[in-house]
C-alpha cells in the first residue's frame, strides 16, 4: 500500500470515528447510556484503524496523539456516565500521554515548518491541512 493510500485511510477512518463521536456526544446529551457506549467504542475502533496505518513515527505520535485524546474522552464519558472513580485519574494520564504525543511528533520532525504540518495534520483535533 502506497503513502497517499494510507493518508486516505488515517483520514477516512478519523472522519468515521469523528461522525461516531458526534453521535455519542448527542446520546450523552440524551442520556441514552446504552447509545453513548456503543458510539464511544465504534469512535475508539475507528481510531485504533487510523492509528494502524501511520507509518513514520512522526505520524504515528501525532495519530496517537488523537487516540490518546478520544480515550481520555472516553474516560471523562465512563466516569461521568457510570460513576467509576478511577476512570477520572485514567483521563488526567490520558491527557498526559495526548500531550507527550504531540510533544514527541514535534521533536520528530525538529520543528522543521513543513515537516511539522505534514506530521500534525494527522492530529485531527488542531485542523492543520497541508495542501
Amino acid at each position: 500500500m502506497d503513502a497517499k493510500e494510507r493518508k486516505y485511510r488515517i483520514v477516512l477512518f478519523e472522519i468515521l470515528g469523528g461522525f461516531a463521536w458526534l453521535y455519542m456526544d448527542v446520546s450523552w446529551m440524551m442520556h441514552w447510556i446504552f447509545a453513548t457506549t456503543l458510539f464511544g467504542a465504534i469512535s475508539i475502533i475507528f481510531n485504533a484503524l487510523s492509528l494502524y496505518y501511520a507509518r513514520s513515527t512522526a505520524q504515528f505520535a501525532a495519530v496517537g496523539g488523537t487516540m490518546a485524546w478520544v480515550l481520555m474522552c472516553a474516560s471523562w464519558l465512563l466516569y461521568d456516565t457510570y460513576e467509576i472513580a478511577w476512570f477520572k485519574l485514567t483521563g488526567v494520564a490520558l491527557f498526559v500521554i495526548c500531550n507527550a504525543c504531540i510533544f514527541s511528533a514535534l521533536m520528530q520532525t525538529r520543528f522543521a515548518k513543513e515537516r511539522t504540518l505534514s506530521a500534525l495534520e494527522y492530529f485531527k483535533r488542531l485542523r492543520i491541512h497541508v495542501p
